[in-house]
C-alpha cells in the first residue's frame, strides 16, 4: 500500500505523520489540527482531511491506499483525570469491602498524612460481597452459593450500573469463582460492560487487582465505544486494514483486543514516544537520552539508557493505581496553553492548570482570556505571528499583549516584557525542577545525557532547560512536534500477560513456570495470527521482576526463553549489576526472589526508515528574515536571525541568538548555543559554558 498514517490525539492538537512508500526516499509528512473535545473523532478527520488536501487526493482515496493506521488515544486518560467515568458497582470476596478505600495504606505524599486519598470509583454502596474463599495455594475453602450470585446480579440490576467489577480473593490462584460470577453477570446484562481482574491481570496482591479492574470498568464503556466508532468511520471511509491502538505498554493492539481491556490505554498516546525516543537516539548516535515531550498542556519525559526504555509494573494515574505493565513516563503539568497568574499572595505562578486547545491561549484568537506560557513565547519575538502551523493560524500578539499586561505586568508593577520573561523563566525551572528530582529518584547523571526535544513547544524551552542542568547537549528532530504519531510507525504489535511467582529463586518451579509461559505464548500466538501477522513476524520474550528476599522493591531484568535453571541463574547476574548501577551496592551471595515473570508477546512490523536529508538543497540559504527578541541577559529588545527550516541543508551551522521556524514549531537558540543540520535533517545543538539560560 502506499501510505502509513500515525495519528496522536492530544489535549490540544491531533498530530498526523503519514508516509508516502511511492515518494522518493519514503517522504514523511506531518500535520496538525485543533483536537476536539468532547468528541476527538472529529479532530481525527480533520487532520486527515489537511493530509489528504496536501496531498491532493480525497479522504478516501488516502485512507482506502493506506496498509497501516497506529492511534494514539487520550480518551481513556480524560476520563481519568475529568472524572467522567461510568457508574461502577464492585463485587469482591465477604470481607473486602472497603480495600478499594483502604489502598493498603498507600499516599502519593507519604509525608502528607492530611491530603485526602481521592475519591473511590466506586461508592460503597454499589460495592457488593459474596461469600466464597479461596485459598493461599488456590485451594476452594468455600465455593459461592448459585443462589447468591444470582441475588447478587439482581441487585446490581436494580442498582442501573453502566460497568461491573470483579475482584475476589486470591483469584490469580484460581478464578473459578470468578469466572461463574463473570458468567451469570454476563448472561442476565449482556449490555453491562465486564470487568474481570483474572482476565485482566492475574497477579498478586488484592488491592492491585481490585483496583486494576476497577479502573478498567470506569473507562471501559466510553473508551470502547469511542475506539469502535472512529475503526468503523475510518474504514467507512475506505481504510482497508484494521487500525492499531497504543497501549500504555508502548505497543499496538487492535480494537477487539483491546475491548475487554482499555485500561491498557491510559497512557496510550505518550507511550508511543517510547519508539521514537529509541529512534531518535539512534539517529543522534546517543544511547542515553531524556525524551522532552512538551506539547500545549503537559510534558511527557522518558529516559533510554543503553538504547532501551524504562518501565514499570504499577501505573499511576491520578492517584489511582493498575497492575498493567507501562513504559515509566513522568508527566509535568506545564505546557504551551500552562495557564499565568498571580495568585493570593501576590506571587507569580505559571501552571498548572492548561488552557487546552479550548479556549486555548489568548494568541489563538479561540476565546481564552488568561495568559498563557505559549502567550508570553509571542510577546518576546520567539514565535511569528504569520508562520505558526505554517501559517494556517495567524496568532493575535496584541491579544496576549493586552492580557499579560492586564493580568500579570500591571498587578507586579513591572513591565509588559519583563512579565513575559518571569513567565518563561518560572515555567523553564518548573521544567529544570522536575528532571532533577526524576534523575535523583532514578540514579542518572545528567550531565551523560542528551535532551531530544520532542512536542510543538519543546523547542523554544530545551535551551533554557538543557543549561540549567548542565546536560551532554540537544537533539531536535524536524518531527519534534509530532513525535507520538512518527512513534506509532516504529511501533510493534505486542501483549504481554504477567505470572506471579512470589518465591525464593532456588524453590521456583521451573517446569510448571515454563508450562505457564508456554500456555500464554501458544494463545498469544492464536490472537497475533488472527491479526494477519505470520509466525515469521511473531517472538516471545521474558522479563523478571527480581529482589532480594526482604526487599520491597524489585528490578525488571531480561530472561532468555525457554525458562530454565540456567536462563535464571543468568537473571540473576544482570539482576546484581543492575542494582550496582542503580545503588551502587549488590550483594552477590544474597538470596534472590522471583516477584513475577511477565511474557511479551510481539509481532514485528514493519518499521518507519529515518528520510536522508542529502541533497535537499544545492545551497546552503541564508536567513528568512530578522526580528527583535527578548532575553534575560538584555536589557533591550536583540535583533535575531530567523532561519526557515526547509531551506537548511546538511552539515550547515546556524549560531544563536536565532530562532529556526520549522511547519509546526520554532526552536529557540540562545547566545552561545550553536545548531548543526545533521544527515536527517535534524539539529544537534551544542552550548558554549559562556551563553545564558533563555
Amino acid at each position: 500500500m502506499r501510505f502509513s498514517i500515525g495519528i496522536d490525539v492530544g489535549g490540544t492538537f491531533t498530530d498526523l505523520s503519514v508516509l508516502d512508500h511511492e515518494a522518493v526516499n519514503d517522504q514523511l509528512k506531518i500535520f496538525k489540527a485543533l483536537s476536539t473535545l468532547p468528541d476527538p473523532a472529529v479532530g481525527v478527520f480533520d487532520v486527515l482531511d489537511s493530509a489528504a488536501r496536501s496531498l491532493a487526493i480525497s479522504v478516501e482515496a488516502l485512507l482506502s491506499q493506506t496498509g497501516f493506521l497506529g492511534l494514539g488515544s487520550t480518551v481513556a486518560t480524560n476520563v481519568m483525570v475529568e472524572g467522567r467515568g461510568a457508574k461502577v458497582a464492585l463485587i469482591a470476596t465477604e470481607g473486602f469491602r472497603d480495600s478499594l478505600a483502604i489502598r493498603r495504606g498507600i499516599r502519593q505524599d507519604v509525608w502528607d498524612i492530611g491530603k485526602p486519598h481521592p475519591t473511590e470509583l466506586v461508592p460503597r454502596w454499589l460495592r457488593f460481597t459474596l461469600a466464597e474463599r479461596i485459598g493461599a495455594s488456590g485451594e476452594v475453602i468455600k465455593a459461592p452459593c448459585p443462589a447468591d450470585v444470582e441475588r447478587l446480579v439482581d441487585d446490581i440490576e436494580a442498582a442501573g450500573v453502566e460497568a461491573v467489577a470483579v475482584c475476589l480473593y486470591n483469584s490469580y490462584l484460581n478464578d473459578t469463582h470468578e469466572a461463574a460470577v463473570a458468567q451469570a453477570l454476563r448472561r442476565r446484562l449482556p449490555e453491562i460492560f465486564i470487568s474481570v481482574s483474572s482476565e485482566l491481570m492475574p497477579v498478586i496482591g488484592e488491592y492491585e487487582r481490585t483496583s486494576t479492574a476497577v479502573v478498567n470498568a470506569y473507562v471501559g464503556p466510553k473508551t470502547v465505544h469511542y475506539l469502535r466508532r472512529l475503526c468503523e468511520g475510518l474504514t467507512g471511509r475506505g481504510l482497508p486494514c484494521e487500525p492499531l491502538i497504543m497501549q500504555s505498554n508502548g505497543g499496538l493492539v487492535n480494537v477487539a483486543m483491546l475491548s475487554t481491556a482499555p485500561v491498557r490505554a491510559v497512557l496510550s498516546g505518550p507511550a508511543a514516544g517510547a519508539s521514537a525516543a529509541l529512534g531518535w537516539a539512534e539517529t543522534s548516535n546517543n544511547d542515553n537520552v531524556v525524551f522532552f515531550d512538551m506539547g500545549g498542556t503537559s510534558i511527557d519525559i522518558l529516559v533510554t539508557q543503553n538504547k532501551k526504555v524504562g518501565s514499570k509494573a504499577v501505573t499511576d494515574i491520578e492517584g489511582y493505581h493498575m497492575a498493567v505493565p507501562s513504559i515509566d513516563i513522568r508527566t509535568i503539568g506545564t505546557g504551551g496553553g500552562t495557564i499565568a497568574r498571580i495568585d493570593k499572595g501576590g506571587l507569580l505562578r505559571v501552571g498548572p492548570d492548561s488552557a487546552g486547545s479550548t479556549p486555548g491561549p489568548v494568541s489563538y484568537r479561540k476565546g481564552g482570556q488568561l495568559p498563557t506560557v505559549t502567550d508570553a513565547n509571542l510577546v518576546l519575538g520567539r514565535l511569528g505571528i504569520d508562520t505558526f502551523l505554517s501559517g494556517s493560524m495567524v496568532l493575535d500578539i496584541e491579544g496576549a499583549r493586552a492580557a499579560i499586561d492586564a493580568r500579570l505586568a500591571t498587578p507586579l508593577g513591572i513591565g509588559l516584557e519583563q512579565a513575559a520573561l518571569s513567565v518563561v523563566h518560572i515555567a523553564n525551572n518548573n521544567m529544570a525542577n522536575s528532571l532533577t528530582i526524576l534523575a535523583a529518584e532514578s540514579g542518572l547523571d545528567l550531565r551523560d545525557y542528551t535532551l531530544v526535544a520532542a512536542g510543538g513547544a519543546s523547542g523554544l524551552h530545551v535551551s533554557a532547560v538543557c543549561r540549567m542542568l548542565g546536560m551532554a547537549g540537544i537533539y531536535v528532530p524536524r518531527q519534534a512536534s509530532v513525535a507520538c504519531s512518527v512513534g506509532m510507525m516504529q511501533s510493534d504489535v505486542l501483549q504481554d500477560q504477567v505470572i506471579s511467582v512470589i518465591r525464593p529463586l532456588g524453590e521456583v518451579d521451573i517446569d510448571g513456570l515454563q508450562n505457564a509461559v508456554e500456555d500464554i505464548v501458544a494463545r498469544s500466538r492464536e490472537q497475533l495470527t488472527r491479526t494477519g501477522l505470520p509466525e515469521d513476524r511473531q517472538s516471545a520474550e521474558a522479563v523478571a521482576e527480581l529482589r532480594y528476599v526482604g526487599q520491597v522493591w524489585s528490578i525488571p531484568v531480561p530472561v532468555a526463553l525457554p525458562v530454565t535453571c540456567a536462563s535464571l541463574a543468568a537473571a540473576a547476574e544482570i539482576f546484581h549489576a543492575q542494582h550496582q548501577e542503580l545503588y551502587h551496592h549488590q550483594h552477590p551471595d544474597g538470596p534472590l526472589e522471583l516477584v513475577s515473570l511477565q511474557v511479551n508477546s510481539i509481532g514485528k512490523l514493519t518499521k518507519l526508515e529515518w528520510p536522508r536529508r542529502e541533497g535537499f538543497s544545492d545551497a546552503a540559504a541564508g536567513p528568512h528574515k530578522n526580528r527583535t527578541a527578548w532575553f534575560e541577559w538584555s536589557r533591550t529588545p536583540v535583533e535575531i536571525d530567523v532561519w526557515k527550516g526547509d531551506d537548511l541543508v546538511p552539515g550547515q551551522t546556524i549560531a544563536g541568538p536565532a530562532v529556526i521556524e520549522e511547519a509546526t514549531t520554532s526552536i529557540l537558540l540562545d547566545r552561545g548555543d550553536t545548531a548543526t543540520v545533521d544527515g536527517f535533517g535534524n539539529y544537534a545543538i551544542k552550548q558554549s559554558k559562556k551563553g545564558s539560560a533563555a
